[in-house]
């Protein structure tokens, strides 16, 4: 069975949203990057929150608009 492992949400206060993420779902800070990006973990998913740049990139990705980028998975494979 597929589980979700990893995910990524970018927000103009990465330390509010990781206070609400520790508080609520008891998550540990597992390390801060000078950008302002904030990992955290509950001993199975980990947990990016990003500082929202504002800004398009040459991906034609809208960074201004925060909300979730990226997730991961981890299961078996499967043969179709």
């Amino acid at each position: 069975m597929s589980k979700i492992r990893h995910l990524a949400i970018k927000t103009k206060d990465p330390s509010k949203l990781a206070k609400f993420y520790g508080d609520v779902f008891d998550m540990k800070v597992l390390y801060t990057e000078k950008s302002g990006a904030i990992y955290m973990s509950d001993g199975y998913l980990t947990l990016a929150i990003l500082k929202n740049r504002g800004e398009a990139t040459p991906s034609g990705i809208n960074h201004s608009v925060p909300g979730g980028r990226h997730q991961g998975h981890r299961g078996e494979a499967r043969q179709i």
